[in-house]
C-alpha cells in the first residue's frame, strides 16, 4: 500500500482507464468516483499505464521495465530496470536494481518531473 501512495503523490501520476485500485474499482473512461484510491501495483494492466505515463513522460516510445538476473552470493537473483532507447542495459537515470516490477515503476514515476530527454 505504501508503494501505491508514493505512485499517486509523484508528479507524473494519473489515472488512466483499465487501472485498477486496491479497493477492486476498475478506472473506467470518465475516471474514478471521488475519494482517495491507491492503485494495485500488482495489477497488469495498471503496470502497462505506469509504463504508458512513462513513455509520455519521457517522449521514449521504447521505454519499458525488463527484468534481468546478477549473480550474488553463487545464487542468480532477479532484479527490475527501466530501460530505453532499444538496448536492454540502456538504463534510464539509473534506475535498475529494483527487487520488484512495481518499485521500478514507481521510483521512475518519482524520478520522471525531473528527465531531460
Amino acid at each position: 500500500m505504501e508503494l501505491g501512495k508514493r505512485a499517486v503523490a509523484a508528479k507524473a501520476w494519473r489515472w488512466c482507464p483499465g487501472m485498477l485500485t486496491l479497493g477492486g474499482l476498475r478506472v473506467g473512461p470518465t475516471g474514478l468516483p471521488k475519494g482517495r484510491h491507491v492503485p494495485d501495483l500488482l495489477d497488469p494492466a495498471t503496470l502497462g499505464c505506469i509504463v504508458g505515463i512513462l513513455r509520455d513522460e519521457s517522449g521514449s516510445s521504447d521505454l519499458c521495465i525488463e527484468c534481468y538476473q546478477e549473480q550474488w552470493n553463487e545464487r542468480w537473483i532477479p532484479l527490475w530496470a527501466v530501460s530505453a532507447a532499444g538496448s536492454a542495459r540502456h538504463y534510464v537515470e539509473d534506475l535498475h536494481g529494483f527487487s520488484t516490477e512495481a518499485d521500478a515503476a514507481v521510483t521512475a514515476l518519482e524520478a520522471a518531473a525531473d528527465w531531460t530527454w
